[in-house]
């Protein structure tokens, strides 16, 4: 897992990243094609797979700590 930097929407309770920042490029968010949480001690982890138009990746928020991860293989 890395860190990265995400611009989302919080609306309504609900969680949807719009695009994020990985390795200097830009990824725009075209479509959340899945979503589920998981729990990490108190924090409350939102994952999310999301497609950019070509690729798909599994991103994360941490509630408690307020990060945003990238699945990495």
């Amino acid at each position: 897992m890395c860190r990265i930097k995400v611009a989302a929407v919080f609306e309504n309770g609900v969680i949807s990243p719009v695009k994020f920042r990985h390795a200097g490029r830009d990824y725009k968010v075209d479509k959340i094609t899945y979503r589920w949480t998981t729990r990490n001690g108190a924090s409350k982890i939102y994952h999310f797979a999301v497609y950019d138009g070509a690729n798909t990746f599994e991103i994360s928020f941490d509630d408690k700590n307020t990060l945003w991860e990238l699945k990495t293989e």
